[in-house]
């Protein structure tokens, strides 16, 4: 299963004055997250996972990801159909 880097990591990343955040064929992070790591001047390093194989992905991993993510960004907001196909459409690029 994918490790998700959500806003929380990132601040506890912070905290405690580890980083660089290294990104593999393994690791998601949300868009959120990223600017927060750029806002507390946390390096992201995208390491190269293009050589690597890829399994396809379980239909639970999709959205648990997708769910983490929703909740993460939007919190109990209402949300439209075209945001929520925007959203999944976000998700499966990262997940390649």
């Amino acid at each position: 299963m994918k490790e998700v880097i959500t806003i929380d990591v990132v601040r506890e990343i912070a905290s405690k004055k580890q980083g660089p955040i290294r990104l593999t064929s393994n690791t998601i992070i949300t868009p959120a997250a990223r600017d927060q790591a750029q806002a507390l001047g946390i390096e992201i390093i995208e390491q190269d996972t293009a050589s690597r194989d890829r399994r396809p992905y379980s239909r639970e991993q999709i959205v648990g990801t997708v769910v983490q993510f929703l909740r993460e960004e939007f919190g109990d907001k209402p949300l439209d159909e075209d945001t929520v196909r925007t959203v999944v459409m976000r998700v499966l690029k990262r997940l390649g």
